[in-house]
């Protein structure tokens, strides 16, 4: 990656910082369904995506709830946060599909946020970005009945995953929704009652995006 291209992908026009960036960061390639960050871990870099989706979530009792989803061009703000305030990590992320993103060490981060006002102001719409998304997932969990939490949560993986088939069991949707499968499969079978979605043996079609 070049300079140019690392300043369209993060959306930034400081030349200086694209360069401090590549100079301190490793561009790798990870697998899908690879662990990338655990709670309780010592945050040692942060990933700048450049291309595919991490899904960062947390465990309580045994049970999973999705936060967001990090794709191109952005980081995990909560790994972000971590460093700058020398805490453990408080999330879990795994890849949801072929990753390659960019390394940045967690000095570096701390640098470039204390030297450039610029990248200073790129981690402040980051946090933005994802206290939006936390409220609405929050306002989803206290406002909304299940089944269109489930409805809605299905648009979001197709547009994340642009998959015309969502390729995705009861169990997982169970999971990101810190749910059960029983309950996950009576809400698809009335969300497929309704018009709403189809269910297939290769996955799920939404019919009213």
């Amino acid at each position: 990656m070049n300079i140019p291209e690392l300043k369209a992908l993060l959306n930034i026009s400081d030349t200086k910082i694209a360069e401090d960036i590549l100079l301190s960061s490793n561009k790798l390639t990870i697998d899908k369904s690879t662990l990338v960050l655990s709670e309780g871990e010592n945050v040692r870099q942060i990933p700048l995506v450049v291309s595919g989706v991490i899904k960062v979530y947390t465990t309580y009792e045994d049970r999973d709830l999705l936060l967001y989803y990090i794709e191109k061009g952005q980081s995990c703000i909560m790994s972000v946060n971590a460093i700058l305030n020398n805490e453990n990590s408080k999330v879990n992320a795994v890849c949801e599909t072929d990753v390659t993103a960019l390394l940045l060490p967690a000095k570096s981060l701390k640098q470039l946020y204390s030297n450039y006002p610029d990248f200073h102001s790129l981690i402040l719409s980051w946090y933005n970005s994802r206290y939006l998304e936390l409220l609405h997932t929050i306002q989803h969990l206290i406002f909304d009945k299940l089944d269109i939490r489930v409805l809605e949560h299905l648009k979001t993986k197709q547009k994340v995953l642009q998959q015309e088939v969502l390729k995705i069991t009861h169990q997982q949707i169970a999971q990101e929704l810190g749910t059960v499968r029983e309950v996950i499969s009576r809400v698809l079978k009335k969300l497929e009652n309704q018009g709403e979605i189809k269910l297939t043996k290769n996955g799920i079609i939404i019919l009213h995006r």
